[in-house]
């Protein structure tokens, strides 16, 4: 658990230094805000289609070379970047993280949804999420002040190369024991089946508002309180950093809320949703007055973007491993991913 933290906390330091250093591309390249938007966006170009094939070779194939495989390509594409010489060459390197982390997910998600039981997943999606706010929290910190003194290559070549360690203790670490069922569980359903059930579709709707407000606060923050709100890099780097250190914090204390209400006799329907609709909804409301605030309301209002952040994410990930339903531990170790029938999975 702790080293899938880590992961997703190298995660977003990586996806997230572009962002970072956004100001400082403009100036170098003599970027226009359309072009730092398909620098951002290129990323996603490759991510988002990537996640369907990612999710397949973490079924099929060890979950946990899958995830180091995809932690390796997108550690040499950051360190790589500190290289680019022009805008063609950022772009195919933003393409290339996207691809390399599609798995980071995919991968993760299978591994969490066979060893964590239901009222565990509160907390161990707490302390992932935790990490992954903590990535934009720390990069945007260290590596905003790192990138104001050195300069944005050599942050990019020294982050790639430190995430490069991870794969050391990752692949050294024992498997845990995974208990095999009593009665064997049949192998998961056909696409078809998949794509005409409901929760999948209202999780994946859930996914593009949660992800549309996270991605818009994660590339464009930085941007956001230099240009429009005259910070400088200094002064941007500890308020982006406490934006999303708050996030980190509100995500472990609310995965450890969670898992007492389900302990206390609540539903974990009731429980997900609860948490699902008050963030979207605080979120909705916080980026709204963004739109309109004066510096220090940008700043409470962006505080407030991270608070519902860290509400939201360990309950929208651990929604999607509870509807992946049971583990069944084939030959070999892992797990096979069974979705539950639809009146079990309504009835949770």
């Amino acid at each position: 658990m702790a080293l899938l933290t880590l992961a997703a906390f190298i995660n977003y330091v990586d996806r997230g230094n572009l962002a970072i250093a956004g100001p400082l591309l403009r100036d170098q390249f003599a970027l226009s805000n359309a072009q730092l938007g398909l620098l951002l966006s290129a990323f996603f170009w490759s991510y988002a289609p990537a996640q369907l094939p990612a999710g397949w070779l973490a079924e099929r194939l060890d979950a946990r070379r899958v995830l180091a495989a995809g932690l390796a390509v997108w550690s040499i594409a950051t360190a790589l970047t500190g290289l680019a010489s022009g805008f063609a060459m950022l772009l195919i390197l933003r393409v290339m993280l996207g691809l390399g982390e599609s798995v980071m997910y995919p991968a993760s998600f299978k591994i969490l949804a066979c060893e964590a039981l239901e009222v565990e997943r509160g907390r161990t999606n707490g302390w992932m999420a935790a990490g992954q706010q903590s990535g934009p929290a720390v990069g945007t910190l260290a590596c905003g002040l790192l990138m104001a003194w050195f300069g944005w290559r050599t942050v990019f070549l020294a982050a790639g190369c430190a995430s490069l360690l991870w794969l050391w203790p990752w692949l050294r670490t024992p498997r845990a024991t995974v208990p095999a069922p009593a009665q064997p569980t049949p192998d998961g359903p056909p696409t078809r089946a998949l794509v005409r059930c409901r929760e999948l579709w209202g999780s994946c709707l859930g996914n593009l508002g949660y992800a549309y407000a996270f991605y818009l606060v994660l590339s464009w923050l930085p941007v956001y309180l230099v240009k429009t709100h005259g910070f400088t890099m200094a002064q941007m780097a500890p308020l982006g950093a406490g934006i999303f250190a708050l996030s980190a914090v509100t995500a472990v204390l609310t995965g450890w809320a969670s898992d007492r209400w389900l302990k206390a006799g609540a539903s974990s329907n009731r429980v997900r949703k609860t948490a699902l609709l008050s963030g979207m909804v605080g979120l909705a409301a916080c980026l709204s007055a963004c739109a309109f605030a004066r510096p220090l309301g940008a700043l409470t209002a962006m505080a407030g973007c991270g608070l519902c952040l860290g509400v939201l994410l360990p309950a929208i990930w651990a929604s999607a491993q509870t509807l992946a339903g049971l583990a069944q531990p084939p030959v070999g170790g892992g797990c096979r991913i069974v979705l539950p029938v639809l009146a079990e999975s309504r009835r949770r």
